[in-house]
């Protein structure tokens, strides 16, 4: 599962990328539950939180879903988007007013 939009640690580098602060929140639910991992971005910000969920019924060709949840964007309070990309995603959050410029809560490198 390594370098797949769906997989934990490449998700958190890739946002971390892209200037986003991430914290791993959690990523041991139920194999019966559908949800992977959850993440929180701009924790003290927009604190974003983005729910990755397999999707059980479209077999091998099945795309992740993340479903995005926040209080202050401008387009969608709860947004899901099913993609492979992860500029999708980035596009998406930026789109709806998510700043990727955050001090807060940024690790000193």
């Amino acid at each position: 599962m390594k370098n797949k939009i769906s997989n934990l640690s490449y998700f958190t580098k890739r946002v971390k990328d892209n200037g986003f602060v991430a914290w791993k929140i959690f990523n041991n639910y139920s194999e019966m539950d559908s949800r992977l991992w959850t993440v929180l971005l701009n924790p003290g910000a927009e604190s974003i939180y983005i729910t990755c969920r397999k999707i059980m019924d479209e077999g091998k060709n099945s795309l992740p879903e993340f479903e995005i949840n926040h209080d202050f964007m401008k387009l969608h309070k709860n947004l899901k988007i099913r993609t492979l990309s992860m500029e999708v995603v980035i596009s998406a959050l930026i789109k709806s007013g998510a700043r990727c410029d955050s001090e807060l809560y940024r690790e000193q490198v």
